[in-house]
């Protein structure tokens, strides 16, 4: 069963998707440390499992590097899958997956006006 982990900003669409059978929320942390490095804990066991990032590339940038860190982290974690892939469905060469949707997407979803 595959693991979805859920940053908060989009949260709108991961309580939707955790509730689909066949799906389980995963549990993470990130912190940032006062020297601004920016440190992941997994929370779940990942070791062989196919896990899902839902996160977002859209400004500020640390939303993007924390997005990859996690899809870093999850890997050398064991996790048997994890993100990321192109906006395209041509995956990586790597077996990764994941989603980035595009920031018109996501504004559609919150109900605010496209630019």
């Amino acid at each position: 069963m595959p693991t979805l982990f859920s940053f908060p900003e989009c949260s709108h669409v991961g309580g939707f998707l955790s509730d689909l059978p066949g799906l389980k929320p995963g549990q993470f942390s990130i912190v940032r440390y006062p020297n601004r490095e920016l440190h992941v804990s997994i929370q779940s066991a990942v070791s062989g499992e196919h896990c899902l990032v839902l996160g977002s590339i859209a400004p500020p940038e640390s939303q993007m590097a924390s997005l990859l860190l996690l899809a870093h982290t999850l890997r050398k974690e064991g996790a048997d899958r994890a993100p990321c892939q192109r906006q395209s469905d041509e995956p990586y060469r790597h077996g990764h997956e994941g989603r980035l949707p595009h920031e018109e997407a996501e504004r559609l979803a919150k109900g605010q006006p496209l630019r």
